[in-house]
């Protein structure tokens, strides 16, 4: 099987055409407006209000997916699976898509040379 990548390059360059400057522009708005979705889930996340956090979760997906964010999108995938069948998240779980959202930020800025 093969491993999953933080952030797949050669997905998103084929999703923008091979245009490396769209690409960085795309991504710095990623960066933008996840980084505010993903402020607004952890709250959500400490106040348990589990509706909200289904809601971000799913825009937080499409905005990964955007960038070829491929295991952060898993992650949250598993979260709307939980949610959908009734279930809660737990901290470790949160914890999780924290240092794979840090991971897919990191590798943006590095790839097109973003300041954080």
């Amino acid at each position: 099987m093969l491993e999953t990548k933080v952030f797949d390059y050669e997905d998103y360059k084929n999703r923008l055409a091979s245009n490396r400057e769209l690409m960085a522009l795309v991504a710095n708005e990623f960066i933008l407006e996840a980084t505010s979705l993903f402020e607004r889930f952890q709250e959500a996340f400490v106040s348990q209000d589990w509706k909200s956090l289904d809601d971000l979760a799913h825009r937080l997906r499409g905005a990964g997916l955007e960038v070829s964010g491929h295991r952060f999108c898993l992650l949250i995938r598993e979260i709307e699976i939980s949610f959908e069948e009734g279930r809660s998240i737990s901290s470790e779980v949160n914890d999780d898509l924290k240092n794979e959202f840090d991971n897919l930020i990191s590798a943006l800025q590095q790839e097109f040379s973003l300041s954080s």
